[in-house]
């Protein structure tokens, strides 16, 4: 009876049989550097992270893209994404990545954070200004770090000309301030990127929407929009699990999460605010890395990550996969962590490719963020402006600003060429303007006395 209730409720949500996959999903085939399907292939980075110089490799024919990492993580966390996006958008990007991991448990509004992060952008947008470049830089930031960059931008703004993100809970998470630390501490030390318990990231990191304020632990404001003349691309993760059993698909359990910040909210840039304080103007873009895992997989990375004697591996994997099933229904539909949904959220978010913490080197998700850059290097690239003139009034005088030359030639001037009525100059806008070469060739602009 309980298998049949689970097939029955899920096949509502999620319909049974193969689901096909969404445009631009991530595919489950291939390796990565980490054996996870679907990821790219990177070489591993051995480097003490570090914040790259500001000056380093500056050019003003390579627009500086500043990376900023997320919780628990470091500045060599999306060397990978940093290295694939410059390929990808043809070296017209010079990568920079700012560290703060000493401080990467601290709330984004912190001065650690988001203030340092300001003062970086303003000292590599003034290394690229001396190179001959206009000032301007990228931002791509993972979790985090796309809420730091919204914070810096009230002192950075004007040096910022596009932001980019991957899975930033811009309306929190499930496990922000929820009473789960000890779960989220297991997160963490199982390599799941999540911030510690206790601390100002983890309270600050409950849910909220329509404008509402931070949680009332939280002592800080809510992050402030960009300039309206920057754009923003906000990408999402979003995980479906394909249920099999015996080899045979039986369901699929859509979840709309990376396993960390849900979809909506790594889409919630303009709901951070009420409706009102949007901003006017700004071009704000969502683009969704969807990737289906099966249940075999997912049984694999729990007992990797050690989790199979546990509470959550006994949910996750074996004979407790059909409650499992159920119970995370439950918390779907309601809103509500139940334990089935905190052991499928934290098993996916170790065997998914675009999980929370696989997402920037999913290569569907780098696709779309190298969309995102090409488009904002586009809309930085300076236009040409036509601009018309009028040196002469309609009298035949100059007008201020402008110098009338005689001719001193003994021929004269003549604006006809071989008896030929004159030609009119090649920039006259209105009538009586002619093209008087070769006996006023170095005359800007003709016109009869």
């Amino acid at each position: 009876m309980v298998a049949v209730a689970a097939a029955a409720a899920l096949t509502a949500v999620g319909p049974a049989g193969p689901a096909a996959a969404p445009a631009g999903a991530a595919v489950v085939a291939g390796t990565s550097r980490a054996g996870m399907p679907g990821q790219v292939t990177c070489a591993n980075v051995t480097s003490a992270p570090a914040t790259t110089p500001a000056t380093e490799r500056q050019s003003a024919a390579r627009r500086p893209v500043i990376f900023v990492h997320g919780w628990t993580a470091d500045g060599n966390a999306l060397r990978c994404a940093g290295d694939v996006l410059t390929r990808q958008v043809g070296n017209q990007i010079q990568p920079f990545y700012f560290d703060y991991h000493r401080d990467a448990t601290a709330w984004a509004g912190d001065a650690a954070v988001s203030g340092r992060l300001a003062t970086y952008i303003k000292a590599v947008s003034a290394a690229y200004y001396r190179e001959g470049g206009d000032g301007k830089v990228l931002l791509v930031g993972h979790s985090m770090g796309g809420l730091a960059a919204l914070y810096a931008s009230a002192s950075a703004g004007p040096a910022i000309g596009g932001v980019v993100t991957f899975d930033t809970p811009y309306l929190g998470s499930p496990f922000g301030n929820s009473g789960l630390a000890g779960f989220l501490q297991g997160l963490h030390q199982h390599g799941v990127n999540a911030p510690p318990p206790g601390g100002d990231a983890q309270v600050c990191l409950a849910e909220h929407e329509n404008g509402a304020p931070l949680a009332s632990a939280c002592h800080y404001d809510l992050p402030p929009y960009l300039p309206v003349s920057v754009p923003i691309t906000q990408i999402a993760g979003s995980i479906t699990v394909r249920r099999t059993f015996a080899g045979i698909h039986l369901y699929d359990l859509p979840f709309g999460s990376d396993g960390i910040v849900s979809e909506s909210s790594s889409h919630g840039y303009l709901q951070i605010k009420r409706k009102a304080a949007w901003p006017r103007g700004e071009r704000v873009s969502m683009a969704t890395d969807s990737c289906t895992v099966d249940s075999d997989t997912i049984d694999t990375a729990v007992t990797v990550a050690g989790w199979t004697g546990s509470l959550l591996g006994g949910f996750a994997a074996g004979a407790g996969q059909i409650f499992a099933d159920n119970n995370a229904l439950d918390g779907l539909l309601s809103g509500h962590l139940t334990p089935g949904l905190i052991a499928y959220l934290g098993a996916i978010t170790l065997a998914a490719p675009c999980s929370h913490t696989h997402v920037y080197t999913d290569q569907s998700a780098l696709n779309q963020a190298t969309a995102a850059i090409k488009a904002d290097l586009e809309q930085l690239r300076p236009a040409t402006s036509v601009v018309d003139l009028a040196p002469v009034d309609q009298a035949g005088y100059a007008v201020a600003g402008w110098t009338v030359k005689p001719e001193l030639s003994p021929e004269g001037v003549s604006c006809q060429l071989d008896g030929q009525a004159p030609d009119a100059a090649p920039d006259a806008v209105s009538g009586n303007i002619y093209y008087c070469s070769p006996s006023a060739a170095s005359a800007d602009t003709c016109w009869r006395a």
